[in-house]
């Protein structure tokens, strides 16, 4: 076991794809971390190749690597900042589109950081990643942008339904090489999700997204939106452009397009990104605190039988008679009343004096 791996201290999975597993962990007992492990099913080379090139990834808009090796089986393994924050995601699935600026600036501050992702893959001549969806993208509390497992394509890992085919372009889906316009066309969409507060391009499979891609424009959102303005909605028709051509030729372009488009409208991200956690951590601490009140329940006992004082067979009768019955259900005939008991005979005196001897009970009548 190498130092880093007595640095490091396992606490729990966060699920994975089909090359790596993620947990959640410390790295030497001060700050909290995510660990990435290669799965025995995965390429060890390609894991490591995506490790070192992370290791050089170095920008305030990038998740920060903070370690890799080699673990048990020497499968790689890399550790990666915690960010505390939500994804692109889940701000997209609130409940309500996010304000225009706060969007905006969300994709603007992801330029730099792409920019970055984009020379050093060039550089290393590999190739771009063909996407770049909503769950890679987080937002912390301070309002920073980030993007998470950037170097996913390189390790050979592939996301799956709407996160793989919602987000690529329509030129990458029919077979080209992704470039730096197909990426433009990837944080458009992410764009448009957050302002409408719904997906774009709903395809779980490559059919279907490449039917939902060949219709010619996108939905305007000025006049649908209270507010929403028109130079936003034309970066977002340039951005989603069916042809290559036609779009902003890197994200670094695009990022210049919407800092003019926000102009002078302050905006921070912060207070909102608080308040939003705030309703969702208060779902999550509602949603907690009522399965533990499950938990600490008893199970449900049956109650008590009590005698009926009235149980006899005719009240219950007449009960049965009275009380409404059930949807389907024939009613049944009332039971009979009991007859009562023949009285017996009344004995006579006379005949019980003479044939009784003194001091013994009379017999019982015939």
């Amino acid at each position: 076991m190498s130092d880093a791996d007595r640095q490091i201290q396992v606490l729990d999975g966060l699920g994975g794809d089909d090359s790596t597993t993620y947990h959640l962990a410390r790295f030497d007992g001060r700050m909290w971390v995510t660990m990435r492990r290669a799965l025995p099913t995965a390429n060890p080379e390609a894991h490591r190749r995506a490790g070192d090139l992370a290791r050089r990834l170095r920008h305030e808009n990038v998740i920060t690597t903070v370690a890799t090796g080699t673990g048990e089986g020497g499968l790689p393994y890399t550790v990666e900042e915690f960010l505390v924050g939500l994804s692109a995601a889940e701000l997209r699935d609130a409940g309500a589109p996010v304000p225009w600026v706060v969007a905006a600036r969300i994709v603007r501050g992801l330029g730099g950081g792409v920019a970055q992702l984009l020379r050093l893959l060039t550089e290393s001549k590999l190739p771009l990643p063909p996407s770049m969806g909503p769950s890679r993208i987080a937002i912390s509390f301070d309002g920073r942008a980030k993007l998470v497992d950037p170097l996913q394509h390189v390790r050979g890992a592939q996301p799956t339904g709407h996160e793989r085919f919602g987000y690529t372009a329509p030129e990458v889906l029919r077979g080209a090489e992704p470039t730096t316009a197909a990426l433009v066309f990837s944080l458009g969409t992410v764009l448009w999700e957050l302002c409408a507060g719904r997906k774009l391009f709903p395809a779980e499979t490559l059919e279907a997204a490449r039917e939902l891609m060949s219709y010619p424009v996108v939905d305007r959102l000025e006049g649908k939106i209270a507010g929403f303005p028109g130079r936003l909605d034309e970066i977002l028709q340039i951005a989603l452009a069916k042809s290559p051509d036609e779009r902003f030729r890197s994200p670094d372009a695009l990022a210049g397009a919407l800092t003019v488009a926000i102009g002078t409208v302050a905006a921070d991200i912060a207070p909102y990104m608080q308040k939003t956690h705030a309703l969702r951590h208060g779902e999550q601490k509602e949603w907690l605190r009522k399965q533990q009140q499950m938990l600490s329940v008893p199970p449900m006992m049956p109650a008590p039988v009590r005698p009926d004082p009235e149980s006899d067979i005719a009240t219950q009768a007449i009960r049965r008679s009275v009380l409404p019955k059930k949807s389907g259900e024939t009613p049944a005939p009332p039971a009979a009343a009991p007859k009562p008991p023949t009285p017996a005979p009344a004995a006579d005196p006379a005949v019980a004096r003479v044939a009784t001897p003194r001091g013994m009970p009379a017999p019982p009548p015939r």
